[in-house]
């Protein structure tokens, strides 16, 4: 027999024959009294145990006494049972294949961890890292199990941030399933008599527990409904270490000018036309950052128009020839896109350092996927080139083109708060929609099927009264575009919705959810109307011509805003028979100036 302590939560444990001991060493009336008190306590304990026993034997009987009767009220043959039993019954084998596929979130967290802190291990081992923090508690996808040391500290504190949403959010999980378990039991208090009475008793007790364990929650409130969210750099799956070593193909990037992005991915020469074209039209002279296909695979002329308006000192062209490998719906290595029904893998995007300094680079760590949701892979690492306050402009490039400078009355601000010198941590966004009065999400067999394909009905069937928010339209200041295209990747994998238009789906939801408003880095959405903002969505306004609905002027060729002003930016023009034959013929003559001036170059 032995006795048992704990002491500042360590256990001890010493034998009764050393407590004996202790005791007879004594000769005071003190030790007397302990040796008293022990003996007492063995004999309850042993009274205590017999009397168990005895109530296990009855409890044994009584079940026995019941199994036999209804054995005699149903009349089964004791094959029968026995046929019952083994049709239930498993081998060792198959019952060691059942629990291992029933998942156990602490052994599996447990080996999500050691799998996490292995690289951590191995430099370690090199004698790197050595005070490096670490996170021994596994708490799901999109936080780092360790740090490295050369942090800076703002991220450090981040990450101990996020750790911190973490478990409470452990524990609001905790609170969901109290509410769930508690609610199916009293819905079937009308049918199981007393069952109401032990659901008041259970929920009244531990909903209790909890409210003083946490916060005060209101009744049906997610208590983590305003906490901060903070995406994963897309990175994240490539390793802890690894960033961003795709370098442009034409020209470098400028930090401290604005910036336009633009996937423009198997096109042929016209349509870059229209697009670098129009802009310059329109007097900008920062960044116009652009996707191409690899270089081999161009449309004739392509690369070198784009390389003779590198060097024009208007807009600064920034080019990235990507070599994606695609994949037919058979499986098969394709030659390309097929305008994105193809899925697609971007290897080489990222990579990791060598010991020698070298960068290597890795195989992309997602899997083929359309080209229209890789895209936003891409704009994230574009926009790591620019400063936090610089605006960013998000386009689709076939059909799209400028009448002013997109950014010219914007809302500017600095990073530096002149009046409280502090860094400002949150940025804006625009976000532009369809015209609502013609459909919404739910009215749009496209668009919902791309929320529903990736999230499923019952999350997003109260989005469908929503207007359509257009995914190739979005502006922003970089702090908050960077957060927002974070947030894009991370749709995709968490959803791995696989068709070609999802991204649309992921804008929309995580709008229309308030997902993207709880976005560390986000501060504010502006969600403008069709026809009254920068950019213009014409695409459902195709039922009648433009002109009919008195947004284009024939005679000057301009579309314009509900309002009368100049739309500064047109999208979706080629819905219009009159404005995609006008913007054809802008084309031809952006093109006869570029041959102009390739001819005068020849001849300098």
């Amino acid at each position: 027999m032995h006795w048992r302590g704990k002491r500042h939560g360590v256990s001890e444990r010493t034998s009764t024959l050393q407590v004996m001991n202790t005791i007879s060493d004594g000769s005071n009336d003190h030790d007397r009294s302990r040796y008293e008190y022990y003996n007492t306590s063995n004999v309850e304990c042993f009274n205590r145990h017999v009397f168990a026993f005895a109530v296990l034997i009855c409890s044994l009987l009584s079940l026995y006494v019941l199994e036999s009767k209804f054995s005699i009220i149903s009349s089964s043959p004791h094959e029968e049972i026995m046929q019952r039993y083994d049709r239930y019954k498993r081998t060792t084998s198959e019952a060691n294949e059942k629990m291992m596929s029933q998942l156990s979130l602490n052994v599996d967290g447990e080996k999500r961890v050691k799998k996490a802190l292995i690289p951590l291990f191995e430099l370690q081992k090199k004698g790197k890292e050595l005070n490096a923090p670490i996170l021994t508690r596994w708490l799901g996808k999109g936080v780092n199990q360790f740090m490295s040391i050369t942090t800076d500290t703002r991220k450090l504190e981040s990450w101990r941030k996020e750790i911190e949403h973490r478990k409470d959010n452990e524990r609001v999980t905790q609170w969901y399933n109290l509410r769930s378990r508690t609610k199916d039991f009293k819905d079937k208090k009308s049918t199981e008599g007393e069952a109401g009475i032990l659901y008041h008793s259970f929920e009244d007790k531990n909903e209790e527990k909890l409210r003083e364990e946490t916060w005060d929650i209101k009744e049906d409130q997610p208590p983590l409904l305003n906490s901060e969210v903070d995406f994963d750099a897309p990175t994240k799956l490539s390793g802890n270490f690894s960033t961003v070593v795709r370098e442009p193909t034409i020209g470098t990037h400028n930090p401290y000018s604005d910036a336009i992005f633009a996937f423009a991915e198997g096109y042929d020469l016209r349509i870059y036309l229209g697009l670098v074209g129009s802009l310059k039209s329109t007097n900008f002279s920062g960044d116009l950052v652009l996707s191409i296909s690899a270089l081999d695979r161009l449309q004739p002329g392509v690369e070198k128009y784009l390389r003779s308006r590198n060097d024009k000192g208007d807009i600064n062209l920034v080019v990235y020839s990507i070599p994606w490998v695609c994949y037919d719906g058979k499986g098969n290595v394709s030659k390309g896109t097929n305008e994105g029904i193809h899925k697609c893998k971007l290897d080489g995007m990222y990579g990791v350092r060598q010991e020698k300094g070298t960068m290597k680079e890795l195989p992309d760590p997602r899997k083929a996927r359309p080209v229209a949701t890789a895209r936003y892979e891409l704009y994230w690492a574009w926009s790591l080139h620019y400063n936090e306050d610089k605006w960013m402009l998000l386009i689709d490039s076939r059909d799209t083109f400028f009448q002013t400078d997109p950014f010219k009355n914007i809302e500017r601000r600095h990073t530096e708060d002149k009046e409280s010198s502090t860094i400002i941590k949150e940025g804006i966004l625009y976000f532009f929609s369809e015209n609502s009065e013609i459909n919404t999400i739910g009215g749009s067999s496209f668009n919902r099927n791309w929320l529903v394909t990736a999230y499923g009905l019952d999350t997003v069937s109260s989005h469908f009264s929503s207007p359509i928010l257009c995914s190739g339209t979005t502006m922003g200041e970089r702090i908050a575009i960077e957060s927002y295209l974070r947030a894009m990747v991370a749709q995709f994998d968490e959803t791995q919705c696989m068709v070609k238009g999802c991204d649309q789906g992921f804008h929309n939801y995580l709008y229309h959810s308030k997902l993207l408003q709880r976005t560390k880095g986000v501060g504010k959405i502006v969600i403008y109307e069709q026809g009254k903002g920068i950019i213009n969505n014409l695409g459902l306004l195709r039922t009648k011509p433009l002109r009919d609905w008195g947004v284009f002027d024939v005679e000057s060729g301009k579309v314009l805003n509900w309002n009368g002003s100049l739309s500064a930016v047109v999208h979706q023009f080629d819905r219009d028979d009159e404005l995609n034959k006008y913007v054809k013929e802008e084309r031809k003559i952006f093109e006869k100036e570029w041959e102009k001036n390739i001819q005068m170059n020849a001849t300098e």
